[in-house]
């Protein structure tokens, strides 16, 4: 996909998107990352997820199942993620 199709794609999301990332947030990170080990971004991601109280985090790299201050990682190809599936 070109970058302005794939920016103006995630442009159109950007209203919606209530993660924050700040001093909490890199706390939180560096907590999960020496909880589980994944790699910085990724938990910077996660603790992001965490504090905009989301339940599902989606991921084919991190380990599906894993439980992450109330959130679920989920493998998208492993797991059906539509609205109200287990």
């Amino acid at each position: 996909m070109p970058r302005e199709h794939a920016r103006a794609f995630l442009a159109t999301l950007l209203p919606t998107c209530l993660a924050p990332l700040d001093v909490t947030t890199t706390a939180e990170a560096w907590t999960i990352q020496d909880r589980t080990g994944f790699a910085w971004w990724d938990c910077v991601m996660l603790a992001s997820a965490v504090q905009a109280e989301c339940s599902v985090f989606a991921s084919e790299d991190l380990t599906d199942g894993t439980e992450i201050g109330g959130l679920r990682i989920a493998n998208p190809f492993l797991n059906d993620l539509a609205p109200g599936a287990p």
